[in-house]
């Protein structure tokens, strides 16, 4: 509370109030500070006033009132200006569409809630953002004046001390809050200031999801390379073996082994030492085939991906190029791959999250909440698997909060009911619903003409084809060599 005095003469004392006045309305509408308590001197009896900006009379909003000591003695609270009810004042808010956390077209799933059915603090918009504002209007029952912009129009602050955006106009007092939450970052002015922050997100990469893996090669995935070689090996040391045991010839033998290997009956009349020894075969046979048809019957009901790119050393290893503004704001050690990392950085383009999904040729950042709503809600391939990938290496948690002008009379009030909604997990609430509906809108509109079963394609057995085919091409050629070797003889 700020207290002035001023001086009269005693012919001036006539007009001291409507001086007064002006002097007090004038640091209300250019600062926007009305704590003020001004106070004459006992040539004009000792007056004391105080301007009440939130009082409307004859179309114009703002009153002074002026009291006696003796008044203000017995209720010092006369003078006080308490930033309970605004009376519906118009404050100009500053608001632009930025889905999810504010959307203008509330989702259908949403529409029939009685928590959501009235937006009209809000004047209309939806998502955490603007329902923070409608609480903050209907709380403090000010009229929203809102003050629209393009999507996306956070604003920056060049190094010559230019500003742009919804931070210019908060800077110029054009607005006196802008609603579309941002990070609680150091903008390189010290004209605005920070609600409380009522969430934290992680600021992360988002890359081309990786490709699927080929039906054809679901058989030879199911060991690894190792493994492979130790059944190789196993099969050439049984066929040595058996050649030892039998005394025939190495490629009667190889056959033998092949056969009793792969589950195919042979005509075999064997002796005490051989049965156990064929006894083995068989069991290495059943665990073996077992695996491989478990893992064909996995790879026919699901879908396999080759592996993402899950730390920013790899996304530095694959040499994708970087189209984001992240480098502006992120404070973090100018390490070698951070180093890396810039040099091959440039500006988002608009579409940037098209590029990434459907040209795949590019990365870009974004917090991770958006990214995981941008992908479940649009980038989504026919069979409902991500097109996006969101790295699991961040870059950073930020805080997130909202501005206002330096100084300014109701961030205390912005404050305590964005604390309390914090408090209360109505912040989180909001957040969820909003998402988890779009998210669902989203996949009944995918699956709406979908059938819920779906027969086996050529696509789907295409291994089966692939293993005939190559055994057919093996049998051609051991057909082939044995015309050969028979000619020659």
């Amino acid at each position: 509370m700020i207290h002035f005095a001023f001086t009269y003469s005693t012919e001036a004392c006539k007009i001291v109030k409507l001086q007064v006045s002006s002097v007090l309305t004038r640091l209300w509408i250019d600062n926007n500070v009305f704590n003020i308590i001004a106070q004459t001197s006992c040539l004009c009896d000792l007056e004391v006033y105080v301007h009440r900006p939130f009082v409307k009379r004859g179309g114009f909003w703002g009153l002074t009132n002026s009291y006696q000591m003796s008044e203000i003695v017995e209720n010092p609270r006369i003078i006080a200006n308490p930033l309970i009810n605004f009376n519906q004042f118009p404050l100009k808010i500053g608001i632009f569409p930025r889905p999810p956390t504010v959307i203008e077209t509330l989702p259908k799933l949403l529409t029939d809630s009685p928590i959501y059915k009235n937006l009209s603090f809000s004047k209309g918009f939806a998502g955490v953002d603007g329902l923070v504002l409608g609480t903050l209007a209907e709380c403090l029952n000010f009229d929203t004046t809102v003050i629209t912009s393009k999507p996306n129009s956070y604003g920056y602050i060049y190094k010559n001390g230019t500003a742009t955006g919804a931070i210019a106009d908060v800077i110029d007092r054009r607005m006196v809050f802008s609603a579309n939450s941002r990070f609680l970052l150091i903008y390189n002015t010290d004209q605005l200031e920070f609600t409380v922050p009522y969430t934290a997100e992680k600021m992360c990469l988002a890359v081309p999801k990786a490709l699927k893996v080929y039906k054809w090669s679901s058989m030879f995935r199911c060991f690894n390379k190792l493994t492979w070689v130790s059944i190789i090996c196993s099969f050439g040391i049984c066929t040595i073996f058996w050649y030892l045991l039998k005394w025939q010839k190495l490629v009667t033998a190889l056959a033998t082994i092949a056969q009793f290997l792969l589950g195919v009956p042979a005509n075999v009349r064997p002796n005490v030492p051989q049965m156990l020894f064929l006894n083995s075969c068989m069991g290495f046979n059943i665990v073996i085939m077992g695996i491989i048809q478990g893992f064909l019957f996995q790879s026919f009901t699901t879908t396999s991906f080759y592996p993402d790119i899950n730390t920013i050393e790899e996304m530095v290893d694959s040499e994708l190029p970087l189209r984001s503004s992240i480098f502006y704001f992120l404070r973090i050690d100018n390490s070698s791959l951070i180093h890396k990392l810039k040099s091959r950085t440039m500006a988002a383009p608009p579409n940037v999250y098209d590029l990434v999904a459907f040209h795949r040729n590019i990365a870009t950042t974004d917090i991770k909440s958006h990214v995981d709503f941008m992908v479940r809600s649009r980038y989504l391939d026919e069979d409902g698997w991500p097109l996006i990938h969101t790295v699991d290496e961040c870059f950073e948690t930020f805080l997130i909060a909202n501005i206002v002008p330096k100084g300014s009379a109701f961030l205390t009030v912005f404050n305590n009911v964005i604390t309390k909604l914090l408090e209360g997990g109505l912040t989180q609430k909001w957040y969820e619903d909003v998402i988890n509906s779009l998210i669902l809108e989203n996949w009944i509109n995918l699956n709406r003409n979908k059938s819920k079963t779906h027969a086996f394609s050529l696509y789907d057995l295409q291994v089966a084809f692939y293993v005939i085919i190559m055994g057919c091409a093996v049998a051609i050629l051991v057909f082939v060599a044995e015309i050969v070797h028979k000619r020659r003889n």
